[in-house]
């Protein structure tokens, strides 16, 4: 009926439909995570130094889930030439319970 609220109602289908769908909606979990800053270089690339980076993290930290680059730079010799390839990342992870 029009302006009848549900808990007015005394439709038993109504109220088990209702209590049936909060009981079967999926857990929600939560998980925290913590971000760590790391540098890593490699003497080939900008992006090998980005994967030898993270292939570290993960021997060391568990379920590694990201990786942002903050900065890149370069290192040069006399010549200018590039001689190693840094990055500085935050590298995000998920904390044991």
């Amino acid at each position: 009926m029009p302006g009848e609220s549900l808990a007015d109602t005394e439709d038993e289908d109504v109220w088990n439909e209702l209590f049936s769908r909060i009981e079967n909606k999926p857990k929600v979990t939560m998980s925290i995570a913590r971000v760590t800053e790391i540098k890593s270089s490699s003497p080939k690339s900008f992006d090998d130094a980005i994967k030898t980076g993270v292939a570290r993290a993960a021997k060391t930290l568990t379920k590694v889930r990201s990786a942002w680059i903050e900065n890149q730079e370069v290192i040069l010799d006399d010549d200018g030439k590039v001689v190693e390839y840094r990055v500085q990342m935050k590298i995000t992870f998920i904390l044991e319970k």
